[in-house]
């Protein structure tokens, strides 16, 4: 199965002038933590990405009015993308080599079409399939040993 055929028709996009509030409606309406920031809705050029996380650290714990701050003030321009006629499988393949949990899909014309993330692979991926999604942050901690607490 192809990117293309399980990506949703409310994509996750929104321009670099899109107010925070709405941001986060989109996010609410897809499903999903992130949104991708095209240049235009018209052109779709692929300017970055806002997570949950970005709202958050660049614009809620500085003090900043969500109501007059638009995407382009927190987006991050550090993503990775992918295009949307590659097999879940290779996807899959990527997001663990890469360690990551989404990724912008482009189309043939190179415009970005949405966002695919790890829960929407899951959720796609043959019973069959091998691979699983690492956690290395839960391979590392040590247990805690509540007994040595003193209340």
């Amino acid at each position: 199965m192809l990117i293309k055929d399980v990506l949703s028709d409310a994509s996750a996009v929104c321009t670099m002038e899109t107010y925070l509030p709405d941001v986060a409606q989109k996010m609410a309406e897809t499903r999903s933590g992130c949104v991708a920031i095209v240049e235009s809705m018209s052109h779709r050029n692929l300017i970055g990405i806002v997570t949950e996380h970005d709202i958050c650290e660049r614009a809620v714990a500085k003090g900043l009015n969500l109501q007059r701050t638009t995407a382009g003030r927190v987006l991050n321009s550090n993503f990775k993308t992918i295009g949307d006629n590659v097999e879940i499988e290779e996807c899959c393949r990527k997001m663990i080599a890469d360690d990551i949990k989404y990724l912008a899909v482009l189309n043939s014309k190179n415009q970005c079409v949405g966002l695919i993330t790890r829960d929407q692979i899951s959720n796609w991926l043959p019973a069959t399939y091998s691979g699983s999604f690492p956690n290395p942050a839960a391979e590392q901690r040590e247990p805690i040993n509540y007994t040595d607490r003193i209340f």
